[in-house]
């Protein structure tokens, strides 16, 4: 695997509200690791009440900062300037004057929470009839989300699952959602889209990744060409952590190639083990 092209296509910088990390050491720590290229995708969740042009700003500021490290070294590793755009449908002004004001390479889609609701992570109710209920509505908003089509890739699809399986008392079944992520898979199929493996998971009580490989399996089933890889990292030590697992997992699901996206054109990479 020593030859192998990994990119780590979900990481987050100080520009993100969750992130504190400098361009600077996510790039070295990148490129200690053998890396061939990342994306730095940091947070920008619509909502009704947003300050968007300050958030723009700072954008423009996080592509200048990408432009100086990468003016600096010579043998340099690809940096691609992301976004991880999240819930779009609460505020289409808000999502599309950033796509149109900002050079981006790479749109990450995310869903962090339900409409009018905090985000998941602050979940705190996971009784059996409210956990269905809630993820009921999760998958739906998911299919409505993906009318939208001005991204590359759909992050982590499973999100929820990060802070359910944790913490659920009962038996939990994934499957009974399986005809609402076959339509979403389909949704991601028809727009020609690609879907992201994410491996935050792995490191994390779930132990797995997001999507799990039976839905990356049944992706490439129905006919999915493009998977992204990510590790969804905050920190400069994260920074393509069990991205080769998740290689090997694509594999065994089918898929010959891993995709990164430059100024949004999709460019295959042949797995190489």
């Amino acid at each position: 695997m020593n030859n192998m092209f990994l990119c780590d296509s979900h990481i987050h910088s100080k520009y993100s509200f969750d992130g504190s990390e400098e361009i600077y050491n996510l790039y070295l720590s990148a490129k200690q690791k053998g890396l061939g290229a990342i994306a730095i995708t940091d947070h920008y969740d619509c909502c009704e009440n947003m300050d968007y042009q300050k958030q723009i700003n700072d954008f423009k500021q996080r592509n200048k900062d990408i432009n100086n490290i990468l003016g600096l070294f010579k043998n340099r590793i690809k940096i691609f300037k992301g976004i991880e755009l999240g819930q779009p449908i609460d505020n289409y002004t808000a999502a599309n004057k950033m796509l149109d004001e900002v050079d981006f390479d790479f749109t990450l889609l995310s869903l962090h929470n339900l409409t009018g609701e905090p985000d998941f992570y602050y979940m705190d109710n996971f009784e059996k009839r409210y956990v269905y209920k809630m993820l009921d509505r999760y998958f739906d908003e998911l299919i409505e989300l993906l009318d939208f089509d001005r991204f590359d890739s759909l992050a982590h699809l499973t999100y929820p699952l990060r802070y359910i399986i944790p913490n659920v008392k009962f038996d939990f079944d994934i499957l009974r959602f399986n005809h609402k992520i076959d339509e979403i898979l389909k949704k991601l199929i028809k727009k020609n889209k690609a879907l992201e493996i994410n491996t935050s998971g792995l490191s994390q009580t779930i132990s797995q990744t997001l999507p799990s490989i039976d839905i990356v399996r049944r992706f490439k089933r129905f006919g999915g060409k493009y998977i992204t890889i990510g590790s969804d990292a905050h920190t400069h030590n994260n920074i393509g952590s069990h991205l080769k697992s998740a290689v090997i997992l694509a594999l065994n699901a089918g898929f010959e190639t891993i995709t990164v996206y430059d100024k949004h054109k999709p460019i295959v990479q042949r797995i190489i083990l």
